[in-house]
């Protein structure tokens, strides 16, 4: 049930000494990626702590129960049990390898988990509404009250948003929230549709009496300006705001043409971000030296995905001998905030190795998604070429 908990025993194996003192976390994530449990870790009664990672041997075994616990309000629905290995002073995590070795990203799916509806319908005070907060009506459902993860955030940005809701009757169908984002003049600058609580959690299925939390995640809009903007809150078939919170964008500044000097280039990839320039620095690769790529890019169209990009010195046996992947401008320019038209300009810095192979090398830029695919150009390419050439040794 929902007010219920759940043990998970983990048991660890070190394979060599760990270099920094670890901590797990068991999660619940459901269909819609959110986290529906806390992520401070909950101990079973008489656990006794395990000596730190650091001072493991290579073999040694170590026994791990964690309990897991659904938030307050978390709908009925199937769940997926998750566990993540921090670095306990930086909490970086880290990686599950595949069996290449190669990283697959830092959680491990454990399973599926069935969440029921509580046994004891949540109080106010549990599902963290404020004392002087009063129920706004429409129909037969009610908002408790509505908050945002952040009240400052960049174009393109995901603000979280929470919200409690109550079936004042028993809803006779399903309805959706507008979710309107207004401009600092008052306009509509983008609208969402979403689901109260879940989308596997339909308002119809709902119960008189009953109060449950959605978490639903937005993105901001890549092309809007600076300024105060309001998320406000309305149900189909009712006039008047249900609630409303306030949020400040702050957009950087913007480029809208080329600069001058570059070799221009026309590759668009994915119908989404064109290649229109380029230099080199120096003009070719030297072995042993390091190369400066500046890549203009432009926005062809509004980005819900933060592309990252790659630049591959490859030799003719395909092997990359050097390279530089990651979201544009160091990572501080991701795709979901560019503006339609915007160009956005990047220099990325190759070392590039004193010993090559023989025969030809290529230098190729591209973009790709964060699991690994590559945006494809509209022949059907996964690079675009920047150079080809034999180099001397």
């Amino acid at each position: 049930p929902a007010d219920g908990e759940v043990q998970i025993d983990l048991l660890w194996q070190a394979r060599d000494i760990p270099p920094v003192e670890y901590h797990a976390v068991v999660l619940l994530t459901g269909a819609d990626g959110q986290r529906w449990s806390p992520a401070g870790a909950v101990r079973p009664r008489g656990y006794e702590p395990t000596p730190p990672t650091t001072m493991w041997l290579p073999g040694q075994y170590a026994y791990d129960p964690h309990i897991v616990e659904a938030l307050p309000g978390t709908p009925p629905g199937t769940y997926t049990i998750v566990v993540s290995l921090f670095d306990k002073r930086t909490l970086a995590p880290a990686s599950v390898l595949g069996a290449d070795g190669n990283p697959l990203g830092p959680e491990l799916m454990l399973g599926t988990l069935t969440v029921t509806p509580p046994q004891i319908r949540p109080t106010l005070q549990a599902l963290d509404v404020p004392v002087k907060a009063t129920l706004r009506r429409c129909d037969a459902l009610g908002l408790w009250t509505l908050s945002a993860d952040r009240s400052s955030v960049a174009p393109g940005e995901i603000v979280g948003l929470r919200w409690v809701w109550e079936a004042v009757d028993s809803p006779s169908e399903t309805v959706e929230a507008e979710v309107l984002l207004l401009d600092p003049t008052g306009d509509v600058a983008r609208t969402w549709q979403l689901p109260l609580s879940a989308a596997w959690w339909s308002v119809d299925r709902w119960s008189a009496g009953e109060r449950w939390v959605g978490r639903p995640v937005i993105r901001m809009p890549g092309g809007v300006e600076s300024g105060a903007y309001r998320l406000i809150v309305h149900l189909p078939g009712c006039d008047g705001v249900l609630a409303e919170v306030p949020i400040d964008i702050a957009a950087p500044e913007r480029l809208w043409r080329a600069p001058t000097g570059l070799t221009r280039a026309d590759a668009v990839f994915g119908a989404a971000v064109r290649l229109i320039g380029y230099t080199l620095e120096p003009a070719m690769p030297v072995a042993g030296g390091t190369l400066a790529v500046r890549l203009a890019w432009q926005a062809v169209a509004e980005m819900d995905e933060s592309y990252r990009v790659f630049v591959h010195f490859v030799g003719e046996d395909g092997r990359v001998a050097a390279q530089s992947d990651g979201e544009p401008v160091e990572w501080t320019r991701p795709t979901t905030g560019w503006a339609v038209g915007e160009v956005v300009v990047e220099t990325r810095v190759l070392a590039i190795p004193a010993t090559l192979p023989p025969g030809e090398h290529t230098l190729r830029a591209g973009l790709y998604l964060p699991d690994g695919a590559r945006l494809l150009t509209s022949d059907g390419q996964d690079a675009f070429v920047l150079w080809r050439d034999n180099l001397d040794h």
